[in-house]
């Protein structure tokens, strides 16, 4: 396999698991009735996108690493939310903190859920374009050592995001973790 080869893999790999990381946020939310304003698939200015009939905003960023999801909250209106977002944000039954600590609960968890629910997949799609076969590796190899790198890969970013740190999805658990033992409403 070519250097190129591997380098396109990789690139496709990283943008795969951030979809789907995204999309476990975005199908839950949805289910739920909250509305989403924007998916962001890489950090920084966005390169490329569209807004699809749900009025989401798909996009592709400069820095390839890293993705976030942007829902309609009531907080939003009086931090920097545009013109636009606080316009629609009149509308509370879409609003992320009009829901109950579990619904809110599994929208944050979506994500993690959908890279480790992926990672046995991730894992086969690199067994076939590495290996050629959907069977198990008899020999270590390096084609086997990347097979199994790519379903890891997956899993790690799915567990990361669980960790208690403020910005990410775990952090966000953890918030909605401390509100629920203690009985009160912090968002």
């Amino acid at each position: 396999m070519s250097n190129i080869g591997l380098i396109v893999f990789f690139t496709a790999e990283v943008f795969l698991v951030f979809v789907v990381h995204e999309l476990g946020h975005l199908l839950t939310a949805r289910y739920f009735g909250v509305r989403v304003l924007n998916i962001s698939v890489g950090l920084g200015p966005e390169i490329v996108g569209l807004t699809d009939r749900f009025g989401t905003r798909w996009s592709l960023a400069a820095i390839p690493f890293g993705s976030y999801i942007k829902m309609i909250d009531k907080e939003q209106s009086s931090t920097s939310a545009s013109a636009i977002a606080r316009a629609e944000i009149g509308n509370k039954s879409e609003s992320l903190s009009s829901r109950s600590r579990v619904q809110r609960a599994a929208i944050y968890g979506a994500g993690s859920a959908a890279n480790i629910l992926f990672a046995p997949a991730m894992y086969e799609l690199a067994q076939l374009y590495f290996v050629g076969t959907l069977a198990w590796p008899s020999a270590i190899d390096p084609a086997s050592i990347m097979t199994l790198g790519c379903g890891l890969y997956s899993l790690c970013v799915g567990f990361f995001n669980l960790l208690p740190i403020p910005l990410h999805d775990g952090g966000k658990l953890m918030v909605l973790g401390v509100e629920w033992f203690r009985g009160i409403q912090t968002s």
